[in-house]
C-alpha cells in the first residue's frame, strides 16, 4: 500500500464521520416522515426503511472490507472487486441462476460461484503477467467486458424471466423483510472474525513475501483465506443488492487519509468508510428519482468513486508512473509471415465471409441488396476499431490497451443516450455526429486530466479505466430514466449491424477511408514511437502534435464505430495482436493488416450472430466479446511472456 494523501486527526475524523452518518440517516428519515407518525408509518420504518438502511450499512462495510483485504495481500492500491472482474463474474453468475431457475438459494449460489472463478481468473493471469499494478486493473477490464457481455446475451435470452435484472444489476437496495439483511450480516460477521487473527501478518505483507516468509509469516495461505474471504463477501453483496462498485476500492484510501495505521484499524475504517459511501449513495439516488423513477445506488457510488480515483492519480507522486516497469508486456511471434501474403489471406477471408453472408438462406437478389450495408458496416466499424486500437497500444505502450478500455467507445454510447432522451427518433446522421463529439469529449477529458508534467502511459490508462467505469456506469442511469428501455436499445448498446441502410452505409465507407489513409501516410511517424520519446525525439519527430493527430484519428474511428453498430469490444484488442503475432513490425504493413484483421473478425462475427439460432438474430458484439475473452485467456496461456 501507498502512503496516504493526506494524514488528519482520528479522533476529528470519527467525530466528522460520526455525525455524517448520524445526519444522513435521521435527514432521510425526516424528509420521508413527519415528527408524529400515524400506525402505518411507524410499520413503514420498521419493514422498509430500517431493513434498507441496515442493508446499505451491511453491504458498504463489506465492500470496503473486500477491498482492503485485496489491496492489502496483492499490495496493489488499484485492486479492488469492481476492478478485478469479481463483481462481474458474480454478477454472470446471478444472471445464469435467474435464468436457470427461481429459487431463492440459486442467486447467492450463482453469485458466489461467478465471482470466485472470475477473481481467481484475473489473479492467476495477472501473476502470470509478474502482477504489475497497472496490468492486473487492465485484465480485471477486460475480464469485465467478457462476462459482461456474457451476462447481456442471458438478458436478450430469457428477457420474460430476467425483466428488470438489467437495472437492478447496477446495484438496487430494495428490501421488504430482514431475512437478507441477516444473512448478510452473518457473512460480514464470519468474515471479519477470519480477517481479525490475520492482521497482523498482513501487516507485513507492506515488506514484501519474501521478509514476511522469514518473518515467520505463513504468505501462501494467508494469501488464499484473505483473498477468498474477500471473493466472498463482494460476490454475496453482488448476489444480494447487484453490482457495487468503487466502494472497495475508494474506502481504504480513505481510511489511510483519516489515520489508520495498522490493519485492524484500517479494516474499522474501510467497513466504516464503505458503509457511509453506501448509505449516502442510496439516499442520493432516492432523492434524485423521487418517487417515479428507480435510480441504482450501485451506479451512483461510481460517480462518486471514479472521481475519488481521479483525484488520487493526479495528487499521487508522479514519479512513480515514471519509474522503470520491473516487467513489460510484449508478444511472442510464433511465426513471421510477409505482409503480402498475409494481407492476401485476410482479404480471401474476409471475401469468404461477405459471400457467405450474402448467399446463407437465400437466392433472392433483392434480400441480398438489404444484407449488403451490413457487409459494408461491420468492415468499415471492424477496420476502423482495429485500427483505434492498434495507435492506443502504441501510444500507451501497452497490448492489453484498446478503446474500450481507454473510454472513447463508453463516452460516445453515453452520449448517444443521453441525446435519445431529449431527441426522439435520431437519425443516423445525427447519431453520427452526437457519437463522434462524445468520443473526442471523452478523448479531450482524458488529456485534460494527463495535462502538464504528469503526463505518462501508465497514468494515461488508469485514468482511462476510471472514464470508462464512469461513462459506462452513467449509461444505465441514463436508460432507466428513459422510456427506451426496450430490446432493440438492449441490441445496439450490445453492439450490431441491423440498423444499416445503403446510402449511410457507403458515407461511412467514404468517411473510413478519409481516416485510414491519412493514418496510414503517418507509418513513418509510427515506427519512431515504437522506439521511445527519447529516440524519436532525437530523430526529429515532434511528439505533442504526433499525439494529437493520432489521437483524433483514434477518436474520430471509435465514435464512427460506437454510431453505427453500437457498443462493440475487444475488435480493438484482439486485431492489433493478430497482426503483430503474424511477426509484422513495420507499420507501413502492420497498419493495413491490423484494418483487414479488424474488418475479417467482424464481418465473421457479424456472420454468426445472423446464422448461429436462425432465423433469431444475436447481437455480433456480444459474439465478439465471448470471443474475445476466449482468445485473451488463450493468449495469456501461450502467447504473452513476461520480461524480466
Amino acid at each position: 500500500m501507498n502512503a496516504p494523501l493526506i494524514t488528519l486527526n482520528p479522533i476529528r475524523v470519527g467525530l466528522l464521520f460520526g455525525g455524517l452518518l448520524l445526519a444522513t440517516m435521521c435527514l432521510w428519515l425526516a424528509l420521508q416522515f413527519p415528527l408524529q407518525l400515524h400506525s402505518q408509518q411507524a410499520l413503514l420504518i420498521r419493514l422498509y426503511e430500517l431493513p434498507r438502511i441496515g442493508l446499505a450499512l451491511l453491504c458498504g462495510g463489506a465492500m470496503g472490507l473486500a477491498g482492503l483485504l485485496i489491496q492489502q495481500v496483492i499490495r496493489n492500491p488499484f485492486a479492488s472487486p469492481s476492478t478485478l472482474g469479481i463483481n462481474a463474474g458474480a454478477m454472470l453468475g446471478v444472471t445464469l441462476a435467474a435464468s436457470v431457475g427461481s429459487h431463492p438459494g440459486f442467486s447467492p449460489l450463482g453469485g458466489l460461484l461467478g465471482g470466485l472463478l472470475a477473481g481467481g481468473l484475473t489473479l492467476l493471469l495477472a501473476k502470470r503477467l509478474g502482477g504489475s499494478p497497472v496490468h492486473t486493473v487492465l485484465i480485471g477490464m477486460i475480464i469485465n467486458l467478457g462476462l459482461n457481455g456474457l451476462a447481456a446475451i442471458l438478458l436478450l435470452f430469457f428477457e420474460n424471466s430476467l425483466d428488470g435484472l438489467y437495472i437492478w444489476g447496477a446495484g438496487n437496495l430494495h428490501l421488504h423483510d430482514y431475512s437478507l439483511l441477516w444473512q448478510m450480516g452473518l457473512v460480514v460477521l464470519l468474515v471479519l472474525t477470519v480477517s481479525l487473527p490475520m492482521a497482523r501478518s498482513l501487516d507485513l505483507f507492506a515488506l514484501g513475501e519474501t521478509r514476511a516468509t522469514s518473518l515467520g509469516v505463513a504468505v501462501k495461505p494467508i494469501q488464499i483465506l484473505a483473498l477468498g474471504s474477500a471473493i466472498v463477501l463482494a460476490s454475496m453483496v453482488c448476489s444480494v443488492v447487484g453490482m457495487i462498485s468503487f466502494v472497495g476500492l475508494i474506502a481504504p484510501h480513505l481510511a489511510n487519509g483519516s489515520g489508520a495505521r495498522s490493519t485492524r484499524q484500517k479494516l474499522c475504517w474501510s467497513m466504516a468508510w464503505g458503509a457511509l459511501i453506501l448509505l449516502g449513495a442510496d439516499v442520493l439516488a432516492r432523492w434524485l428519482g423521487g418517487d417515479d423513477v428507480s435510480i441504482p445506488a450501485g451506479a451512483l457510488t461510481t460517480l462518486l468513486g471514479a472521481p475519488c480515483l481521479l483525484y488520487f492519480l493526479r495528487h499521487r507522486n508522479k514519479y512513480s508512473y515514471h519509474s522503470p516497469a520491473k516487467n513489460t508486456l510484449s508478444l511472442t511471434t510464433p511465426l513471421r509471415a510477409p505482409p503480402v501474403p498475409a494481407a492476401t489471406a485476410l482479404l480471401a477471408l474476409t471475401a469468404v465471409g461477405i459471400y457467405l453472408t450474402l448467399t446463407h438462406g437465400t437466392t433472392d437478389e433483392s434480400l441480398m441488396s438489404l444484407r449488403l450495408p451490413r457487409i459494408i458496416y461491420a468492415i468499415c466499424a471492424g477496420a476502423g476499431l482495429a485500427a483505434a486500437g492498434m495507435i492506443l497500444q502504441l501510444f500507451l505502450r501497452n497490448p492489453l490497451a484498446s478503446p474500450d478500455i481507454t473510454g472513447l467507445t463508453h463516452s460516445g454510447v453515453l452520449s448517444v443516450v443521453i441525446a435519445g432522451m431529449f431527441l426522439s427518433g435520431m437519425s443516423q446522421l445525427t447519431t453520427l455526429t452526437i457519437s463522434i463529439i462524445g468520443s473526442g469529449l471523452g478523448l479531450g477529458f482524458l488529456l485534460w486530466l494527463n495535462r502538464g508534467a504528469y503526463f505518462s502511459p501508465v497514468r494515461l490508462a488508469l485514468t482511462g479505466i476510471a472514464v470508462t467505469a464512469i461513462t459506462s456506469t452513467a449509461t444505465p442511469i441514463v436508460f432507466a430514466l428513459s422510456a427506451t428501455q426496450s430490446t432493440d436499445a438492449l441490441m445496439w448498446l450490445s453492439g450490431t449491424t441491423y440498423t444499416a441502410t445503403p446510402a449511410m452505409a457507403w458515407f461511412y465507407g467514404l468517411l473510413s477511408a478519409a481516416l485510414l489513409l491519412p493514418l496510414w501516410l503517418t507509418w513513418r511517424w509510427m515506427n519512431l514511437l515504437q522506439l521511445g520519446n527519447h529516440w524519436a525525439t532525437g530523430l526529429g519527430l515532434n511528439l505533442q502534435q504526433c499525439r494529437l493527430l493520432l489521437l483524433l484519428i483514434a477518436s474520430l474511428l471509435s465514435g464512427l464505430a460506437v454510431a453505427l453498430v453500437g457498443g462493440i469490444t475487444f475488435i480493438g484488442l484482439m486485431a492489433p495482436h493478430g497482426a503483430r503475432l503474424l511477426g509484422i513490425s513495420n507499420h507501413k504493413h502492420l497498419t493495413l493488416i491490423t484494418a483487414l484483421m479488424g474488418a475479417c473478425l467482424l464481418t465473421w462475427a457479424d456472420l454468426a450472430a445472423q446464422t448461429v439460432m436462425y432465423p433469431f438474430e444475436l447481437p455480433s458484439g456480444l459474439l465478439v466479446s465471448l470471443m474475445g475473452g476466449l482468445y485473451f485467456i488463450g493468449l495469456m496461456s501461450l502467447g504473452i511472456r513476461t520480461q524480466k
